[in-house]
């Protein structure tokens, strides 16, 4: 089974250009919430290909911990959240981290338009759907 099923409904390259243009139309930085897996997405080589996917785009990126009740995925060890922080940070890419206790202490965030304007994240559901009206109403709405 794989990592991301939504991945076969929304190719993530139909999503990137979503994403393109919704930055293109606003002119403002967007936000990717990454969520680590230990041993599984931590690597710096993954860092490489994110960077490599975010190549044009004002990002920045929010590393997340996984939340597997079920045990079978690890939260990132503090060295392979460093370890991807440089390689990102080294690109020129902006990353802060979310852990699961701050999340459960915080009101939930609003991932997808650093201005506030709606709401954005994936979903097990599929991806958000981006409008163009940035200045004016929500810049973000749910599919």
């Amino acid at each position: 089974m794989p990592l991301v099923p939504a991945e076969k409904r929304w190719p993530l390259a139909e999503v990137m250009a979503a994403v393109r243009e919704y930055a293109a139309s606003c002119r403002s930085r967007v936000t990717f919430a990454y969520v680590g897996i230990s041993g599984v997405n931590m690597a710096r080589e993954d860092a490489r290909k994110l960077a490599e996917l975010l190549t044009g785009l004002r990002a920045k990126v929010t590393l997340i911990d996984v939340n597997d009740d079920t045990g079978r995925y690890q939260p990132p060890t503090d060295y392979e959240v460093r370890e991807f922080r440089d390689e990102l940070l080294s690109r020129h890419i902006p990353v802060s981290r979310a852990t699961l206790a701050a999340a459960k202490s915080a009101p939930p965030a609003d991932l997808g338009c650093d201005k506030g304007w709606g709401s954005g994240y994936l979903t097990e559901c599929g991806p958000v759907r981006w409008a163009a009206r940035c200045r004016r109403d929500a810049c973000c709405i749910r599919a």
